[in-house]
């Protein structure tokens, strides 16, 4: 069974309104405040050797033109050269290709290398979608707080859903750190706009890894006290 499979299948889900928790948290009006809270926590500066995150950075959104092929249905295995070409006809991404092209031969060497083993394990775990499933890709949500205390930001790599049913992933290119609060900040963003979705994931293309959990009343009771105490550190 691929991931989407599983985050398609059925789960309890929320058995409470939450509405009123919803407006104890969130806000209609402007926000008053800069603070910006996202699912994922930067890393301290200077951790990433500058060659190193250069590639990160390119090997991330060729994983997003792979998965916009994916999306598409092509029903073909990407080559590098292939998302390369279909980055150069793109806005979106024609920053990629003078990025990738401006590379030292070895860097560039380096992140081919890289670039095929983490598009082996996607094309592994994802598997090819079926007709009856539909996928929006890079949605994001702009989350105002009450009480002029800022903004949740998330951005959801991929939104799956069928009969009811809606999955929401999150693909990242890094090791997985195992934490529940991110999956709950994304889910609680999704529900915020009016979603409900079911099953929530996040997937390493580093490792192989996967994380998934299923949307109930206690990971949103999590993604709220997430919230509170984020606003109330910063």
């Amino acid at each position: 069974m691929t991931i989407i499979e599983q985050l398609l299948q059925p789960s309890p889900g929320l058995t409470h309104d939450i509405d009123a928790d919803l407006r104890d948290v969130l806000s209609l009006g402007p926000a008053t405040n800069p603070l910006v809270i996202t699912p994922r926590l930067s890393p301290p500066r200077g951790v990433i050797e500058l060659a190193d995150s250069r590639r990160a950075r390119l090997r991330g959104r060729l994983v997003e033109v792979w998965l916009s092929l994916w999306a598409a249905r092509s029903g073909v295995r990407p080559t590098v050269k292939d998302l390369l070409d279909a980055a150069g006809v793109s806005d979106q991404y024609r920053d990629v290709v003078e990025s990738f092209s401006s590379l030292d031969p070895d860097s560039r060497a380096r992140l081919v290398a890289d670039l095929r083993s983490h598009l082996s394990v996607l094309d592994g775990l994802l598997g090819a979608p079926s007709p009856s499933v539909a996928i929006d890709l890079d949605v994001r949500r702009r989350v105002v707080l009450a009480h002029g205390g800022g903004e949740l930001r998330v951005r959801v790599d991929v939104v799956v859903s069928r009969q009811g049913q809606r999955g929401l992933l999150d693909v990242t290119t890094s090791p997985l750190d195992h934490q529940i609060e991110p999956l709950a900040l994304t889910a609680l963003a999704d529900v915020a706009v009016g979603r409900r979705p079911t099953r929530v994931a996040q997937l390493s293309t580093a490792t192989g890894d996967v994380h998934w959990i299923d949307v109930d009343d206690a990971l949103l009771d999590l993604a709220l006290a997430t919230l509170r105490q984020r606003s109330e550190v910063a």
